[in-house]
């Protein structure tokens, strides 16, 4: 197996074969609608507040509790119930902003209480599954290992079910430049980076 040090004509020969993920407009049909979102609630400075009472709240409060995925995950995030359904805020906050209720919604800056419009993305179940996947290597990065037999670091990529190996390299600072390249065109602004 040939390594070289990778000057971008060769990086980009190479990752032409790993297909772009893009930001799909998945609308999750039997939800809540846009006329009845823009009756119940309005959107102001990364909030969402009551324009109508649903009889415990006061119009004008925040809308809101915070609610744990599952005891085993640490991703708390914002909802709220309407006529008794769970209704996450951010999802509420896109409908009201875009148009259409999100099948899925991711935060940008990881941050799930965060529920700012600069912050949500529209996204599919493989942008999700790639950002909240936890990182279990021996580098403590995603996607670069270290091979121990070749004394090297080999950079690897996974979309949509799929996984390709990029190439392995001497230093990390080089390994950690080309999946930072491939993050950024496979994923766009939803990338994780490697700092």
């Amino acid at each position: 197996m040939r390594y070289y040090l990778p000057d971008e004509d060769k990086l980009f020969k190479k990752i032409q074969k790993i297909p772009i993920e893009h930001l799909k407009k998945e609308e999750q049909l039997n939800k809540l609608s846009l006329e009845e979102a823009k009756k119940w609630f309005r959107y102001k400075d990364g909030k969402l507040y009551y324009k109508k009472s649903p009889g415990n709240k006061k119009i004008g409060d925040e809308v809101g509790y915070i609610r744990q995925i599952s005891k085993y995950q640490n991703h708390p995030y914002l909802v709220t119930t309407l006529k008794r359904k769970f209704y996450p805020v951010g999802k509420i906050i896109f409908l009201l902003i875009h148009g259409y209720y999100p099948k899925h919604l991711i935060y940008i800056d990881g941050n799930r209480l965060n529920n700012n419009i600069e912050n949500l993305t529209c996204c599919s179940y493989s942008i999700i599954n790639y950002k909240l996947r936890p990182i279990k290597n021996n580098t403590n990065l995603k996607g670069i290992y270290y091979c121990k037999f070749r004394n090297r670091y080999k950079v690897r990529f996974n979309v949509n079910y799929k996984t390709y190996n990029i190439g392995s390299y001497k230093d990390i600072e080089t390994a950690k430049r080309v999946y930072n390249i491939i993050a950024k065109r496979v994923y766009g602004r939803s990338g994780y980076l490697n700092d």
